[in-house]
């Protein structure tokens, strides 16, 4: 409505099924909006900063999501949500990824899909020209529209890494991950 971007999604039917992880890159500001836009509702693993936040922190509470203070607990709340049927929406950045730098991917959302994810799904991201970075202030847009691309990619099966310890089924399965968006986001390390 507001005309400052166009916003393009492909797969969008696939999202929103009990017990889905989705996880996306995040190169953008409005990135988890957009998706709980579309799956309105997911839980969220949300980082610890924004609990803080006095302008956020009510919202975020009553939504019920999860904060991401790196504790035990909170892989185990997050699996549970999963195991109860919940949509869950992480980004394993666990921040927004700086500009023309590849992804650096924490072992955290590839921990939880294996404690409790029916199916993983990931989801690419793309803001051409890049726009509300990290590296640039909310309130410099650029000159022309915005292109907001989301593809919702093939699902993947978190028991395809089944019978190895724990430990190392997450080592692969975020290696296996992090590879995907390498690739998808032409930026490699």
């Amino acid at each position: 409505l507001t005309r400052v971007m166009n916003l393009r999604i492909q797969g969008r039917e696939r999202l929103g099924r009990p017990g889905q992880l989705i996880i996306a890159n995040h190169p953008s500001l409005i990135d988890v909006v957009v998706l709980i836009g579309l799956v309105p509702d997911a839980n969220c693993v949300v980082k610890q900063g924004l609990w803080q936040n006095p302008y956020l922190k009510r919202q975020i509470q009553a939504a019920g999501y999860i904060s991401n203070n790196g504790s035990a607990e909170m892989l185990d709340e997050a699996a549970d949500a999963l195991r109860d049927g919940q949509t869950l929406i992480i980004f394993p950045e666990g921040t927004r990824t700086t500009p023309g730098e590849p992804p650096r991917f924490h072992r955290g959302a590839a921990a939880i899909a294996l404690r409790g994810a029916r199916c993983i799904t990931p989801v690419v991201i793309r803001v051409v020209p890049s726009t509300l970075t990290k590296a640039t202030p909310w309130y410099r847009i650029p000159a022309r529209r915005f292109d907001f691309q989301l593809e919702v990619g093939a699902d993947i099966d978190p028991t395809t890494f089944a019978g190895r310890p724990l430990p190392l089924a997450s080592r692969e399965l975020n290696d296996q991950l992090h590879q995907l968006y390498l690739k998808e986001t032409g930026n490699h390390d």
